[in-house]
């Protein structure tokens, strides 16, 4: 992923989310580690860190929810300071979905099926999420 380091224009994307974006202003105060190393101007190491912040969760559907705001935020703020591109940005987003679903998925089969291997299955993605160009505001059609 390419990402451009530029301290001062990633601070003042800062500012603006703050002001103007309600739900980023919320995720920088819940993942101040991110907010501080989006400050130092370091998108890529802050987009590494928000994806594992729902590792510790306390269940699945919590950790993919911190997940998804961490993320936003980190790529958020980098998109609005034009730290990232347009391609990366999209295909974060696709890759978040894809974790999500897989997880979500594994997580089913295992109550369901405890002790035996998924086979035969397959989902696929179609629309924005198969061409790797979700949004933010991209839902997911899937068939199963």
């Amino acid at each position: 992923m390419h990402v451009t380091q530029d301290e001062a224009a990633v601070r003042e994307a800062i500012g603006r989310a703050r002001r103007h974006s309600p739900f980023l202003a919320l995720q920088i105060d819940r993942f101040p580690l991110i907010a501080e190393t989006l400050g130092k101007g370091e998108v890529g190491p802050a987009i590494e860190c928000a994806r594992a912040v729902g590792d510790d969760a306390p269940n699945l559907a919590s950790g993919l929810r911190r997940e998804r705001s961490a993320l936003a935020l980190a790529l958020g703020v980098g998109d609005l300071a034009g730290a990232l591109p347009l391609e990366a940005v999209v295909g974060e987003l696709s890759e978040l979905a894809d974790r999500v679903l897989q997880r979500a998925l594994a997580d089913a089969f295992a109550a369901r099926t405890p002790d035996v291997q998924p086979a035969g299955f397959v989902v696929l993605a179609l629309g924005k999420h198969g061409s790797r160009e979700l949004n933010y505001s991209s839902d997911v059609d899937l068939l199963f």
